[in-house]
């Protein structure tokens, strides 16, 4: 039904330990630069990460079966009286309605080319993309390390598919880009989820362009970089944190994961060692993608009078099960009681760094304030950063 899908042999293969290669795979060479920012001399043995190997056949098999999800996503998009007037949301009232029809009807009678156009391309050419799509070629890109993460869940990439799709028909049936990322707004209607004005105000905002070189060529991409809050399974989905506090902290159940069954619902909770200390009165929790592996980590800041000087800022690493590593302890002039701590990816690296805002007595000093910006993938570097309060963010050298 669709072309078959071969890796880029010379980009998506990662050396094992003996150094063989095989097909697709997600390596640790992150370690050592987690390892150097927190100060250790090597790289953390619970940080290691459970490389997932592909074979080629086997990425066929899975991009096939994620192909086949998202074409029947769009079969029962398109089948729906009121498609046209849904189309409008992401592409703006001007699109070809015509080109729209024609593109539905190639769609059900199983013709659709422009899914069958799927190259898996390595991380590092995609940049940290989940996928992308070329509009000059009409190729669809997938991230090796993304399809090898979802090697059990093809639904997963096919969202991405649904949300490179979108770019596709916009190429279509638009003769100008919609503004955006009309691709993750296509990809969200069509799986009939709700978008928030709010939501749609910051899509439609985005720019999601990007540029890459493939085969020695610099082409344009709209791309598929999305971290979504609360994802600790890095399926694409948000998942829930469950933290108790006060009189319910009885040593049973008292801090939970519930990883989204992407149905409407959740799995069986997985508790969390030491729950109590977790209490949500004594403990703010500052979620994160921190390593750059799309699923989110969190550190946990104690306040009030948790703070005694041993554990009081402490990074917990997923593992994508609902579990995370053991933790590592940070700065306890990172404490809750003393700075607000405020996480985006400032640099633009694809993992969150964090910017240490300090209040209370440390805010009466002079006008030059301590912060740090964390940048797990590079290590710590020195910036200036200009704000409105005229004073200077400066960042040591690690």
């Amino acid at each position: 039904m669709f072309d078959s899908v071969v890796p880029d042999i010379n980009s998506s293969t990662h050396l094992l330990a003996n150094n063989s290669v095989t097909g697709l795979g997600v390596n640790n060479n992150q370690l050592e630069k987690v390892a150097a920012l927190s100060g250790t001399q090597k790289p953390f043995n619970n940080l290691a990460l459970s490389p997932v190997f592909l074979e080629p056949l086997q990425v066929n098999e899975l991009v096939d079966a994620a192909v086949g999800i998202a074409q029947q996503s769009l079969v029962d998009f398109f089948s729906k009286p009121d498609f046209s007037e849904r189309m409008q949301i992401p592409f703006g009232d001007s699109f070809n309605l015509e080109k729209s029809i024609a593109l539905a009807q190639a769609i059900s009678n199983d013709n659709l080319m422009a899914l069958s156009k799927v190259k898996v391309l390595s991380d590092d050419v995609l940049n940290g993309a989940f996928g992308a799509y070329d509009a000059l070629t009409g190729k669809i890109y997938l991230s090796d390390s993304f399809v090898a993460l979802h090697a059990s869940n093809p639904k997963a990439i096919a969202n991405v598919l649904l949300e490179e799709f979108g770019h596709f028909i916009d190429s279509e049936v638009n003769t100008v880009d919609a503004p955006g990322d009309e691709g993750e707004i296509f990809a969200a209607i069509v799986q009939g989820k709700a978008i928030t004005e709010a939501e749609l105000i910051v899509l439609q905002a985005e720019d999601d362009r990007a540029f890459i070189t493939v085969n020695n060529q610099v082409v344009e991409i709209e791309q598929a970089r999305k971290k979504k809050q609360g994802d600790f399974d890095g399926d694409g989905i948000s998942d829930l944190f469950r933290q108790e506090r006060g009189s319910w902290l009885n040593g049973n159940r008292d801090a939970e994961i519930y990883l989204s069954n992407g149905s409407w619902g959740f799995k069986n909770p997985v508790s969390l060692p030491n729950g109590s200390s977790f209490d949500a009165e004594r403990v703010n929790l500052v979620f994160g993608d921190f390593n750059g592996d799309r699923k989110t980590d969190f550190i946990r800041q104690e306040k009030g009078n948790w703070v005694d000087g041993t554990n009081d800022v402490q990074l917990f690493f997923s593992r994508g099960d609902g579990t995370f590593n053991s933790p590592t302890n940070l700065s306890n002039s990172w404490n809750g009681n003393d700075v607000n701590l405020i996480v985006g990816d400032f640099t633009g690296g694809g993992a969150d760094d964090i910017i240490r805002q300090e209040k209370g007595s440390m805010d009466k000093r002079a006008m030059e304030k301590l912060a740090i910006l964390m940048r797990f993938l590079e290590g710590l570097k020195r910036v200036s950063i200009s704000l409105p309060i005229q004073c200077t963010v400066k960042v040591p050298l690690k």
